[in-house]
């Protein structure tokens, strides 16, 4: 079942749209440092909150205690700490 784009499963979780959030910031964060890696880390940052930030659409609808949440909040600060 998809509520305002967000994937529930028939268990009720929502471990497939958080996986999914995951890759989607992944590569994201990849496309940007991949095509502007030679910016000043202020550059990155600003486009990295740019590009990223749509992701972070429906978030306060999940579990902030489960394993796959954090996986993307783990993301972003790698995400972060590359492009400095």
């Amino acid at each position: 079942m998809v509520i305002l784009g967000h994937i529930i499963s028939a268990e009720c979780d929502d471990k497939a749209y958080v996986i999914n959030r995951h890759n989607a910031i992944f590569g994201l964060i990849n496309n940007v440092l991949c095509y502007f890696g030679e910016c000043q880390s202020l550059v990155k940052h600003k486009l990295l909150f740019a590009y990223c930030y749509n992701v972070q659409y429906g978030s306060v609808l999940e579990d902030l205690k489960s394993c796959y949440v954090e996986s993307v909040c783990t993301t972003w600060h790698k995400g972060l700490h590359v492009a400095t």
